[in-house]
């Protein structure tokens, strides 16, 4: 998946969280989960190509750091069946 596909994902992720009341916690997962393929990517622009707020851009560098330290201390996340 290239990134425009990719952000595009990630704004429909949003959207539909959005009218659950979850956006927030949508937008940690998605950060989390893909952190790594974010590295190259500032917190604005990602706010900006996902459509939320600016003031998610501390909750996108909070995420990355918090991957990070999962990374080293050897955490990872699980996925659960439903």
């Amino acid at each position: 998946m290239d990134r425009k596909d990719f952000l595009d994902q990630c704004k429909q992720e949003l959207s539909v969280a959005e009218e659950d009341g979850k956006k927030l916690a949508a937008f940690h997962l998605i950060v989390l989960r893909n952190a790594e393929m974010l590295e190259d990517i500032s917190a604005a622009d990602f706010c900006s190509a996902v459509g939320v707020k600016a003031g998610f851009a501390a909750e996108f560098t909070q995420m990355k750091a918090l991957h990070r330290r999962m990374r080293e201390k050897n955490v990872g996340l699980v996925q659960f069946d439903r």
